[in-house]
């Protein structure tokens, strides 16, 4: 298989272009460091990065190497990820990927920089960030990977069917309320997302959910508020979210004042783990469907 990678001079894109297919049955993905022209229908997936993981695995191709997770654990909507190679973050990937033999190669954000970008195009056709975006946006990978397939029809169904399911829980009465969300970063620590347009509030954002106007007015840094764990009574809202980070030993419902918290009595809070809150801050095709369950007897709660 041919590859044709043109290399921008400036190696980020402001916003995420559509791959086009020309007349020869070629498809052109444009990305954040150029161009990839895929000549042929890609066989052996590998996915360098959870979010194309997740992009795969709902369009049906199991990736034929993965990324490992450090602490080995595996995300609870990812069980269809079947006999896939483990490939370890921690040593060099390109021999690890060559193995593999793959045809195409998928490259998530913090491991494409442009010299591992090059180093995977000298192995196969290779498609890194889409954009300047610090997150993917899993309806955008879902749609070039569909491209690349040849399966645009597919990848727009599987957009859809996550897009029907949050359009039915948004006209069951949760549009207009609050929501807060937040996550304890160490012992002494909350992180709040207070950008509606976050990776992290996208899920809500989309129900027609809105943030407090407490929360909202607080000077933020790209998006995030620091706040002490003394402070925990400001995330007042109708479904308050709070996940942990690996290694801060204990989740929020230890923290002095939680019980207090309007969510907390209601039942409209939920506690979510490290893994859960990685698929809330890097949201898929899979872990959205996966955490809107998670959430359902919350939103229901505060919709009633």
């Amino acid at each position: 298989m041919r590859i044709a990678v043109l290399v921008a001079a400036a190696l980020l894109l402001v916003g995420c272009q559509l791959p086009e297919r020309s007349v020869d049955g070629a498809v052109r993905v444009p990305h954040a460091q150029g161009e990839t022209v895929l000549e042929r229908t890609p066989v052996r997936v590998v996915a360098l990065g959870a979010q194309w993981s997740d992009a795969a695995l709902a369009l049906g191709v199991p990736p034929v190497g993965q990324l490992t997770d450090v602490a080995g654990t595996v995300a609870p909507w990812r069980s269809s990820a079947g006999s896939s190679t483990g490939i370890d973050p921690a040593k060099p990937l390109g021999q690890q990927v060559k193995e593999l033999r793959p045809d195409l190669i998928l490259l998530e954000g913090a491991l494409g920089s442009p010299s591992t970008y090059l180093e995977m195009t000298s192995i196969a056709p290779t498609v890194p960030a889409l954009d300047a975006a610090p997150v993917g946006r899993w309806r955008d990978q879902v749609r070039t990977l569909g491209a690349a397939l040849r399966e645009p029809d597919e990848a727009d169904e599987v957009i859809a069917a996550v897009d029907r399911r949050l359009d039915r829980f948004a006209a069951g009465g949760v549009r207009g309320r609050t929501v807060a969300v937040a996550w304890l970063a160490g012992p002494g620590q909350l992180i709040v997302s207070v950008d509606p347009a976050a990776p992290a509030l996208e899920l809500f954002t989309r129900l027609g959910m809105r943030l407090p106007d407490a929360l909202a007015a607080l000077p933020a840094d790209q998006g995030r508020v620091l706040l002490p764990v003394d402070r925990l009574a400001e995330l007042s809202a109708d479904v308050l979210v709070i996940g942990h980070s690996p290694g801060t030993g204990s989740d929020a419902a230890a923290l002095p004042g939680y019980g207090e918290l309007g969510a907390a009595k209601n039942g409209t809070a939920v506690l979510l783990d490290p893994v859960e809150l990685a698929g809330l801050e890097y949201p898929t095709a899979l872990s959205v469907p996966y955490l809107l369950n998670r959430i359902e007897p919350a939103l229901q709660r505060a919709a009633g």
